[in-house]
């Protein structure tokens, strides 16, 4: 079978990335908070 080629529009594009970019930073805050509250949190860390 094969697959149909999905097109998006440039401004459709920009709104995903504009959303993708707020949800990143709202993680990164996040984040942030959590090391200042509980120290840096390394989890899986091949450092050591």
């Amino acid at each position: 079978m094969k697959k149909k080629a999905t097109f998006i529009s440039i401004k459709d594009k920009r709104i995903k990335i504009k959303s993708w970019e707020e949800a990143n930073k709202k993680a990164i805050e996040k984040y942030n908070e959590n090391i200042e509250k509980y120290g840096l949190i390394l989890q899986d860390s091949r450092m050591f």
